[in-house]
């Protein structure tokens, strides 16, 4: 990793919420885990390059139909980030909640957030927050309004924005894609608990204070208020956030 001093990183809250109900990222006993994009807006059902949630759960087998009711198995999915060519698309110049994403540049790095579920097979049970993965930004792609060039297209076409803007050029609004270092980029093996101890030691509200953990509110309401818009977390005197999510991920 880059000198401490100079590398940032933002955690970035990805994969479906509570608020898609029995659309839930399946957390197994051994940690291991699926991550479950949100549905991909209306009318992309013909679009063959958009995945749907039956190819995202291909190699579950007979666990499928635990894991998702089979009425959304063909619904088409927002995949993003994916960690075939390591992408992950947003729109920092146009909306306030990812706008610190405009403070990345090459070198740094973006943590994924996600919502998992724990599943033992038959039943869902517990939620709680994780990190699921990560990317160490090669290159950075900004205000995408046009269909890019084929270069260009050769190494973030696995993008969902990409993919929305080929089959509908509307939909190349202005996205920007990350493009993440491939061999310091990873989906996690096992999924790393963020829980109340972990925020404590590595976020901080708006004003660099500790967190306020609201009694009137569960631990998983008092992360998600603090991280829906992508915090960022870097070194101090106190502490080298990055280097502590490395070495969790990483062993």
């Amino acid at each position: 990793m880059e000198s401490a001093t100079r590398v940032k990183g933002c955690i970035v809250n990805v994969g479906v919420n509570a608020s898609h109900g029995s659309i839930r990222s399946p957390l197994f006993p051994n940690g291991r885990f699926i991550l479950l994009p949100i549905p991909e807006r209306k009318g992309f059902e013909n679009c063959p390059e958009i995945l749907t949630y039956s190819d995202i759960l291909k190699d579950t087998g007979s666990l499928r139909k635990r894991i998702l009711p089979s009425r959304h198995f063909n619904t088409k999915v927002h995949n993003d980030p994916e960690f075939e060519t390591y992408t992950y698309g947003d729109y920092p110049g146009s909306v306030p909640k990812a706008s610190k994403l405009k403070r990345l540049g090459t070198g740094d790095y973006i943590f994924f957030l996600s919502r998992l579920v724990e599943f033992d097979g038959e039943a869902y049970g517990t939620a709680g927050f994780y990190i699921v993965g990560y990317l160490r930004i090669e290159r950075i792609f900004r205000d995408i309004a046009r269909k890019p060039s084929q270069q260009i297209l050769s190494s973030i076409s696995g993008n969902a924005h990409v993919k929305r803007g080929l089959c509908c050029e509307q939909y190349f609004d202005r996205f920007w894609v990350f493009k993440g270092d491939k061999g310091e980029s990873s989906v996690a093996e096992t999924a790393v608990p963020f829980d109340r101890h972990l925020a404590d030691r590595l976020l901080r509200d708006a004003k660099g204070n500790k967190l306020s953990w609201d009694c009137a509110k569960s631990d998983l309401q008092v992360i998600g208020s603090y991280t829906r818009t992508c915090p960022i977390i870097g070194s101090n005197d106190e502490v080298d956030s990055i280097r502590i999510l490395l070495d969790l991920l990483l062993n």
